[in-house]
């Protein structure tokens, strides 16, 4: 495929100022499209056009319309869906031009990634390893499993989550009061001990062009993970290559992991975006994957950590505590931030301005800090 022109909408994560640096290093021209006006990518060298855009959790068809003119305003020739409004833009697939590639699978297949339970079923209906997991609907179904579990160790988390900001703890949180309908399912999860791990793969057509599996040790609370080095797990990898080869997948994906002490792993959930895995990918040709231009499977550069580190030096009590202070120190000298790039030096300095619009947008909302990062583009089921 030749592409000269790339439009990337989620503008407001790391990991898409990493994919943003690859096209344009690959001497592609990129726009970004975003709900948000104070992204740190606004200020990449990266970055040929940034244009603001409506929601498209409260504006969809405003949104669409906009993506629409700039794909036929700027040329675009390659429509790259990064954070949530993936399911948002899958949707409406069939309303952008078919001189633009839109890079998603159906949102049909989306969703069912997304949904903590349907994914689930999805991986049992394949044969793979699954954890023990319940759906719940109601209050009912709510009390009735709980009391049938006993003091067994489950965990609990809406169908529609995200950084883990709602996750619950059984038999600890038991008497732990929570809203649960049709409108607003949750799932209740047998809970597997072991080493947790993240993936990030791009796949064509069920094969998988670039992979990368990272254990998920320092993470900001129980969500986001906040240091990435490259592991290879062939277990995983081979989990991962039979479920989307068996869905017959096209596009970005990745997948939460625990691999037990005897070696088997099993699936936690799936987010079918891009995720923090590309900050491995610096310096391969994985854009070649995108454009198609690449067959050969791509792997991480090796014995590189990457960090993020407002997040490392904000935690440093809790990090300390994991590593140990001598280590700790040693990662935050030896490892490369995922942001600062000498040559791209902008993004860096206008976090602070990002957070400043983010922390406005807490206070104006009631929310978290967390939540305010994708409270305009978040799928929490049929909103869209």
């Amino acid at each position: 495929m030749s592409i000269k022109k790339v439009l990337i909408t989620g503008g407001r994560a790391y990991s898409t100022i990493e994919l943003a640096r690859l096209f344009e290093r690959d001497g592609i021209e990129v726009h970004i499209a975003e709900s948000l006006k104070h992204c740190m990518i606004k200020k990449s060298k990266a970055v040929s056009g940034y244009h603001l855009v409506a929601s498209p959790k409260t504006h969809l068809a405003l949104y669409i319309e906009q993506l629409i003119t700039i794909i036929e305003k700027e040329g675009i020739e390659l429509l790259i869906p990064t954070c949530e409004e993936i399911f948002f833009i899958a949707k409406e697939k069939e309303r952008f031009p078919l001189s633009c590639k839109v890079l998603t699978d159906s949102f049909d297949t989306l969703l069912a990634l997304h949904n903590k339970y349907t994914f689930i079923q999805k991986a049992r209906e394949f044969g793979l390893n699954i954890p023990q997991t319940f759906l719940i609907e109601s209050q009912e179904q709510w009390n009735d499993q709980l009391n049938k579990l006993g003091n067994e160790s489950y965990i609990a988390k809406p169908v529609y989550s995200r950084f883990s900001s709602k996750l619950l703890f059984f038999p600890d949180n038991k008497g732990t009061s929570v809203s649960v309908g049709t409108d607003y399912p949750w799932v209740i999860q047998k809970l597997i001990e072991g080493k947790q791990y993240c993936t990030y793969s791009f796949v064509q057509q069920g094969n998988i062009l670039a992979h990368c599996t990272y254990p998920s040790i320092y993470k900001v609370g129980m969500g986001a993970t906040t240091v990435f080095q490259y592991e290879q797990v062939k277990s995983i990898e081979t989990w991962v290559s039979a479920f989307v080869k068996k869905l017959n997948f096209s596009g970005q994906i990745a997948f939460d992991f625990i691999q037990t002490k005897d070696g088997e792993v099993y699936p936690i959930e799936c987010n079918p975006r891009l995720t923090s895995g590309i900050h491995l990918f610096r310096g391969t040709d994985i854009v070649e994957c995108f454009l198609g231009r690449r067959q050969e499977l791509v792997f991480p550069v090796k014995n590189r950590t990457m960090i993020i580190y407002p997040t490392w030096v904000l935690s440093v009590i809790s990090f300390m505590k994991i590593a140990g202070v001598r280590e700790y120190f040693r990662m935050l000298v030896t490892s490369k931030d995922v942001l600062f790039d000498i040559r791209d030096i902008g993004p860096f300095f206008y976090q602070f301005r990002f957070l400043l619009e983010l922390n406005k947008i807490r206070r104006k909302r009631g929310i978290s800090l967390v939540d305010a990062t994708t409270f305009d583009i978040s799928w929490d089921g049929d909103n869209g």
